[in-house]
């Protein structure tokens, strides 16, 4: 038997602040914090800013928002306000300024001359939150298009439904907590049918931090023969 592992490289981007400290008056406004986010290795695409859950008359907005970034190594800035109504109490708080989903990811692939295919995928969670996460993979013989799979995979795998991931009953998501690293390994092991065939396959990460999954932006695509 032989084998190799064929890393992918996540695409994301940095998100940085001007401003680390903000005084607001009661009953008044900020003065806007520049918010600045970095495309890194390649990534390009809308960008949807949020907060974590501020006190009662607090209000943050974001000008503009979404932003895009439609440039690989490009950047783009938003402007944060932060309101604060005449009835609330002068406190201290922390505001964490959130995106909409983008967990790093890096998935292996150990290719194999046998009909179980082998996958690791390696994830990193920068939210303030733990995540459930799970990996959706298509394939198709390349030479027979008609041979075909779409599995999610957590723990174990599952076929996908056809109304996709969040239809899909009997998901076992991996918990990665904030700030952590995690790695998980799974396999697909209904390959007997593509004997003799190339398979192309496309990765796509999905998170959960409550009940309903989100689709990560970045696609992973990739191919390997199946041998008996």
């Amino acid at each position: 038997m032989t084998s190799a592992c064929e890393p992918f490289t996540v695409n994301d981007f940095t998100l940085t602040a001007a401003t680390t400290s903000i005084t607001v008056s009661v009953g008044s406004s900020s003065a806007p914090d520049l918010l600045t986010m970095t495309s890194l290795g390649g990534f390009t695409g809308s960008i949807t800013l949020s907060t974590n859950t501020l006190p009662t008359g607090v209000f943050a907005m974001f000008v503009p928002n979404p932003v895009s970034i439609n440039t690989a190594g490009a950047s783009s800035t938003s402007n944060l306000t932060i309101s604060v109504s005449t009835s609330t109490a002068p406190q201290t708080f922390t505001l964490i300024v959130t995106t909409d989903g983008k967990l790093h990811w890096t998935h292996h692939l150990s290719l194999s001359k046998s009909t179980t295919q082998s996958w690791t995928a390696v994830v990193t969670n920068p939210l303030p939150t733990s995540a459930n996460l799970v990996v959706r993979i298509i394939g198709s013989a390349a030479n027979n298009p008609t041979e075909t799979f779409d599995i999610t995979c957590g723990v174990t795998c599952v076929n996908t439904a056809s109304g996709g991931v969040n239809a899909t009953p009997g998901l076992t998501p991996v918990s990665v907590a904030s700030g952590a690293k995690t790695s998980f390994s799974f396999s697909q092991m209904n390959l007997t049918s593509f004997v003799n065939l190339k398979v192309t396959f496309t990765a796509q990460l999905w998170w959960t931090t409550g009940s309903t999954y989100q689709m990560s932006p970045t696609v992973k695509s990739g191919a390997f023969d199946v041998v008996p």
